[in-house]
């Protein structure tokens, strides 16, 4: 996680880089619990009791709403853009028919 550092007094910013993605390296595995917990750790330590702001999107948007019911208190507001939490049958049902009507197309190499 890399913090951007102090704005103002009162003001705390951070941009997380999470397990598995960009610069933070495959030292460690990935899940969203596992990654909502260490913001919340992160947010306990850093927010000193200054209101706290979260913006997920898409996969943060996934950890966001994993950190609110995890812990409803600890933010003041939260912004959850483009969270899919329920699978889409569609794409699916394109890719198991994708799968069949080009898996014959595959010709065994010697």
């Amino acid at each position: 996680m890399v913090g951007c550092g102090a704005i103002k007094s009162t003001t705390f910013a951070t941009i997380t880089d999470l397990p598995h993605h960009g610069l933070s390296g495959r030292e460690t595995s990935f899940t969203i619990l596992n990654s909502a917990e260490a913001l919340i750790r992160l947010i306990e330590k850093k927010a000193q009791g200054r209101d706290v702001i979260v913006i997920g999107f898409s996969l943060g948007a996934q950890i966001l709403l994993q950190m609110i019911s995890i812990n409803p208190r600890l933010l003041t507001k939260a912004i959850v853009n483009s969270a899919l939490v329920r699978p889409i049958p569609i794409p699916e049902k394109l890719l198991e028919l994708s799968v069949k009507s080009t898996f014959p197309l595959i010709k065994r190499m010697n």
